[in-house]
Parts: structure tokens; sequence; C-alpha cells
């Protein structure tokens, strides 16, 4: 169990960064303690530890399911930690053909989903 939760809080820092973790786990009291474990086994070891699906994909389905949950905090930290990993803004826009038949990359979408990212 303890190789759990050293392999899980690596990946949970991995992906939301040391002073996240850090701040959980110093919030932590003996009541969250249990919780605050399992978590860190069972979420971060077991499903973001899983080699069967690419980070990216991973990342993109977390905001999903944050956003359809109503879940603003949660997902204001994941759209974080997804755009220090390199995701971009146009990575979640459905690419789309213009009129010639050309793949309009999402440039419109792109600049302004910056902006709005720019507001978190």
């Amino acid at each position: 169990m303890a190789d759990e939760l050293e392999k899980g809080t690596r990946i949970r820092r991995s992906i939301l960064g040391d002073a996240h973790v850090d701040r959980s786990w110093a919030a932590t009291t003996w009541f969250s303690a249990p919780f605050q474990e399992y978590v860190t086994r069972n979420v971060w070891e077991e499903v973001w530890g899983q080699p069967t699906m690419a980070p990216g994909v991973r990342r993109l389905m977390t905001l999903c399911m944050l956003s359809a949950l109503n879940r603003g905090e949660e997902y204001k930290l994941h759209v974080r930690a997804a755009l220090d990993a390199g995701l971009t803004v146009a990575d979640p826009v459905e690419q789309r053909e213009d009129e010639e038949g050309e793949v309009d990359p999402g440039h419109q979408q792109q600049t302004q989903g910056e902006a709005e990212i720019g507001e978190l």
C-alpha cells in the first residue's frame, strides 16, 4: 500500500505540481487523511497511472467530466495543469474544413479561447 501511495503522489505531483500537492497534504487533518490517501492511491495511482490511455486524452476527458459535473474550481486546476503540460487551446477544438476543403485549424476559436483562459 505504501508503494501505491508513493506512486500516486508522484503522478499527482507531475500532473498538478508540487505546490498544489504540498498545500493539499498540509491542509490534511486526522479526519481527512484517510480520504486523501484513498484518492491518491485509487485516483492518481490506479486511474492516472494506467498506460492504456494517452495522457492528453485522459486530460481532455477529465476536463469534459469536470465541466459536465459543474466542478468549476477543479476544472480551473486541471485547465492550468493541462496548459502547463503542453495542451493547447486548439487541442479540444473540433477541426473543420473551410469552403475550399482545407482544414481550418480553428485560429479564431484558439484566439478567443486563449483570452478566456487568461481570465481563469
